[in-house]
């Protein structure tokens, strides 16, 4: 059976995003992807019209999987603690893939993965939501002291944020990971009720 066009699509994704893990989104153009596929550029370009559009579908795809791993370790965890606990896991994890790009400092990632703004956006409101949604039940189990559920969501994510931006950064090695985990007990220390 002839795979549909979307299904040849995702393995095309699939393909162009290892290309992007192992050598960095500045490295690989989209004759590389061709050749790795198998195809020729225009046939790539019958899917992806340019470059910008083929890292937009990498990105959407790797956060789409970024927020159902958050959202399936949030609901495995029982209680608001320990599910802002996985959920800060899964994130950091996603970072520490992320951050092994070769050869490539966080702005110039982020040069050249400007054209994924939407996509982050997407990611970051999603993030806050689940960050909300976890602050409320704490609330409501009684275990965390939040007047403002929204706002603390926010603040939140953007201390996440800066710790991503180190991470991404390469400031990190393994053992700071272990500093990340004593960061977010510090945070939840503060969070919980007295």
């Amino acid at each position: 059976m002839t795979p549909s066009k979307e299904e040849k699509k995702q393995t095309l994704i699939e393909l162009a995003r290892k290309l992007l893990e192992r050598y960095g989104p500045g490295k690989v153009t989209m004759e590389d992807v061709a050749l790795n596929c198998g195809m020729g550029v225009s046939s790539l370009y019958y899917y992806f019209p340019d470059k910008a559009e083929l890292l937009r579908e990498v990105a959407r795809t790797g956060i789409d999987e970024t927020l159902q791993s958050i959202e399936s370790s949030v609901s495995n965890a029982r209680g608001a603690v320990k599910r802002l606990q996985a959920m800060s896991r899964t994130i950091f994890s996603m970072f520490r893939r992320i951050s092994r790009f070769p050869g490539m400092t966080h702005s110039e990632r982020l040069t050249e993965l400007v054209n994924v703004d939407q996509e982050i956006e997407r990611f970051k409101e999603n993030l806050r939501r689940i960050i909300r949604q976890i602050f409320e039940q704490g609330v409501q189990e009684g275990v965390f002291d939040v007047q403002n559920p929204e706002l603390a969501a926010r603040v939140f994510t953007a201390g996440i944020r800066g710790m991503a931006e180190t991470v991404l950064d390469g400031e990190f090695g393994e053992e700071e990971f272990d500093a990340i985990e004593q960061l977010n007990t510090l945070l939840l220390e503060g969070l919980k009720k007295r």
